[in-house]
């Protein structure tokens, strides 16, 4: 098992998460940072934890989550910014019918009240949309079969979307 620090890991990582956060970028219908600044202030969350040793895919797994952190507090920093006014409205294509648009805020809103119901559902969602892991890391990551990734997948995204259409 290959355990490094994140600094260790990130050189070698750097450009996979650098697409990562493109196609976060491109899914969220840009969003308010470029890639190399939304890889840059979350390799500033992830180097805070000093010398803590990750597996390759813990890495990731761990970036996916500094990922949401970073997108999620520069949309509050420029709501609040704007006295609350102008939030940043998202896309997420590929979560409901034609892709209609939903608000970061809310969707993070939306992911916390899942995880209260279900951690591990709300873990894959964040593997999957901010960390861009396929089903067989997910599943790798998690300690769970494909099959359940699916599941959860179907069960998280109806659960999703009954919250952010109310």
């Amino acid at each position: 098992m290959d355990e490094r620090t994140a600094a260790e890991w990130m050189p070698e990582l750097y450009p996979q998460l650098c697409a990562i956060a493109q196609r976060v970028r491109a899914r969220h219908g840009g969003g308010p940072l470029s890639p190399a600044t939304l890889v840059h202030e979350a390799w500033l969350k992830l180097s805070r934890d000093g010398e803590r040793k990750y597996e390759a895919l813990h890495f990731r797994a761990t970036a996916a989550r500094a990922i949401r952190q970073v997108l999620v507090d520069e949309v509050r920093r420029r709501g609040a910014d704007k006295r609350g006014g102008d939030r940043e409205q998202v896309t997420w294509v590929d979560l409901g019918e034609g892709g209609e648009p939903v608000d970061l805020l809310a969707l993070d809103a939306a992911l916390t009240g899942l995880t209260a119901v279900d951690p591990r559902a709300a873990d894959m969602v964040v593997l999957r949309f901010f960390g861009g892991l396929s089903n067989d890391e997910i599943a790798a990551q998690l300690g769970v079969s494909e099959r359940t990734v699916k599941n959860d997948w179907r069960a998280a995204r109806a659960w999703l979307l009954a919250r952010l259409r109310a």
